[in-house]
Order: C-alpha cells, then structure tokens, then sequence
C-alpha cells in the first residue's frame, strides 16, 4: 500500500483487532534439573542402605564363625591340657613298652690325654 493511497483511507480501515495473547503458564526453568537430581540422590541413599544391611549380614556371619572359632580353640586347649597331664603320660608311655629307668650312675671322664711329641714339630 502507498503513502498516498493509506493517508486517504478513513483510519477505521486501516487499523484492525489484534487478538490477546494467551498466557502460557510459566515453567521453572531448573525443575526438570531439580527433579533428576533428586531422582539420583533417592537411589544413592538406597543403594547406600542396601550396602550398610548387606555389611551388617557379613558381619553378623563373621561374628558367628569367631564365636565357633573360640568355642574350638577352648576345646583343643581342654584336650591339649588333659593330654598333657602326667597320668595321661605315664599311661601311653606304659603302652608303648617304656618302664621307668634305673638309678642315674655318675660315669667319670676319662683322664685327660699326655701331648704327642710328633705334634710339636
């Protein structure tokens, strides 16, 4: 349209009805950030949870299989001690053959040696 031909239409027709713009509801820019993080943080801590009971069961077993350990040791230190004992010890020397020995007899050393005249060349 001209400059000439727009100052000679009637104003009316030259403006017409803009419709109003709908409003788009705002969104929070960082919410679907905000929400995977903490997505990640609820899983951390649940897998951080499940390691914690899962060392709580490991160490409950270990703590059992000490208590069975000591619960041995006490029983070998028990057999160890009964086997031990003189009684015990007379009897499987006595079933093996061993009798006690005699009086103990001082044998003298010998006197010594007089030198070798053949060594002090």
């Amino acid at each position: 349209m001209t400059a000439a031909r727009a100052l000679r239409e009637p104003i009316s027709t030259r403006l017409r009805a803009v419709p109003d713009k709908v409003p788009v509801p705002r969104r929070l820019p960082g919410l679907p950030t905000a929400v995977v993080i903490l997505m990640l943080m609820i899983a951390l801590a649940v897998g951080l949870q499940a390691q914690r009971v899962s060392g709580q069961a490991q160490l409950a077993d270990v703590r059992s299989d000490m208590r069975t350990a000591t619960q041995q040791q006490a029983e070998l230190r028990a057999s160890v001690a009964e086997a031990e004992s003189p009684a015990q010890l007379i009897d499987a020397a006595a079933q093996q053959g061993m009798v006690e020995p005699g009086a103990v007899v001082a044998v003298p050393a010998p006197a010594p040696l007089p030198p070798d005249p053949a060594d002090e060349r």
